[in-house]
């Protein structure tokens, strides 16, 4: 297998149709570049460069077409890696120059909720998705179409919905109105105090309770306690959901 540099190499033999100057483009001298090239042509089973017969232009070096098909062949599998990682970002909701693990993104994103699709709303530029957890509890999140077709979801598919802690809100009162999609009503089932923070463990009736982040103030204030009554709501482009 051809090492980055050793592709490299050949690209700038390609542009320059010169080692002398591949060389200088690749920042390695004339003998290192003369004898990669040199290697390639005898380990492979065609050579990859040859040279130009001397004229009026004078001599030169230049790719051969299997130097130049193998060349083609490497640009070609770079972008569509690259396509993959910044698509797979993105289905993962994560804006980034570079690839976050789905295990680090998992640890980030506590509230883990696997549901079925039960129905997709088409916008122009979003899509609203309602997910069934147990107990007949829906959740609603929304997508960019480019998005979903990425993701290449449908009505009917299994899927992981996940939301930050920090993104959910709670309120003592039951009737609270609010533009939040997803409300629930539940009871806090523990405290977990920190520092600053504390991590609410708020039971709404599916499988895992759902973890809220708020200040030790705001504890107070709202005179949370374990086994009170709560309402936790959060908006729908909070949720990011990928397939389970």
């Amino acid at each position: 297998m051809l090492s980055p540099q050793q592709m490299q190499l050949l690209q700038a033999v390609d542009r320059s149709g010169s080692i002398t100057q591949a060389a200088k483009d690749v920042g390695i001298s004339y003998k290192n570049a003369w004898d990669k090239i040199n290697l390639l042509n005898q380990l492979l089973p065609q050579p990859l460069v040859a040279g130009n017969a001397g004229g009026a232009k004078g001599g030169g070096t230049r790719l051969t077409d299997t130097g130049r098909q193998l060349v083609q062949g490497y640009v070609l599998l770079q972008a569509e890696h690259q396509q993959y990682l910044e698509q797979l970002s993105l289905q993962l909701g994560m804006v980034e120059t570079q690839l976050t693990p789905l295990t680090q993104i998992q640890s980030r994103l506590k509230n883990q909720f696997r549901g079925q699709l039960t129905a997709i709303n088409w916008g122009e530029d979003d899509a609203e998705l309602h997910i069934q957890l147990v107990n007949n509890i829906t959740l609603i999140a929304v997508l960019p179409t480019s998005t979903m077709n990425r993701l290449g979801l449908a009505e009917g598919d299994k899927v992981l919905a996940m939301v930050k802690p920090a993104s959910v809100f709670l309120s003592p009162q039951q009737a609270l109105l609010t533009s939040a999609r997803n409300h629930f009503t539940g009871s806090i089932s523990a405290l977990h105090p920190g520092s600053v923070n504390t991590q609410v463990s708020v039971d709404i009736g599916v499988d895992n309770p759902l973890m809220v982040s708020v200040t030790n103030a705001s504890v107070t204030k709202l005179g949370l306690a374990e086994g009170a009554s709560i309402s936790a709501f959060f908006k729908a482009p909070a949720v990011v959901v990928i397939p389970a």
